[in-house]
Parts: structure tokens; sequence; C-alpha cells
């Protein structure tokens, strides 16, 4: 499985880490050339647009129900049975 990571968040923290690597020397210019390939290599990665899915268990229209002891979970709006972790386009969170 793919694992997401926030490429701009991470290019954020490596900066910081030359800039906190340069303040304990006691230096005022950063020295960024051991960090700039490992920056290159963040920029080159491919974008993946994703988004962040509702679980049918978040979801408003998704209603958990037991008749005669079987689970028949079911979706207001997609009319259907669905389990907890199922997901799908239409959901919408649940108001806490």
């Amino acid at each position: 499985m793919t694992r997401l990571i926030d490429a701009d968040a991470l290019t954020k923290s490596v900066i910081e880490l030359a800039m906190d690597e340069a303040i304990i020397k006691g230096s005022e210019k950063t020295d960024v050339r051991k960090y700039q390939s490992f920056l290159l290599q963040i920029a080159k990665q491919k974008i993946i647009e994703a988004v962040p899915v509702i679980r049918c268990k978040d979801c408003k229209h998704w209603h958990r129900q037991y008749r005669h002891g079987v689970d028949i979970s079911t979706c207001e709006r997609t009319i259907g049975y669905f389990e907890a972790d199922d997901y799908c386009s239409r959901a919408e969170r649940k108001e806490e």
C-alpha cells in the first residue's frame, strides 16, 4: 500500500533542520548544500491527488442496525447495505 505524505511539510521540516543546525554551530549562514539533494528528491516525486475519505461509520447517512442478531447496517442515501469501514463519494461527516 502506498503511504502518502505531505511533501510541503516535509520540505519545511528539512529546511528548519538545516536552520537549527546552523544555529547550533553558531553560523548565521545556513549551508543547505548537504540538504539540497534531499530537497530535490522531494520536489521530483510525482503528485498524487488524494482526498480524505469519510468511512460509513462516520457518515450521517449510515445507520447500524441489527435484526435477529445480524448486522444489516444501511445507508439511507445510496440505499444499500455497507460495513462500518466502507466509504463512498457521497458521504457526509456526522456532526459531533
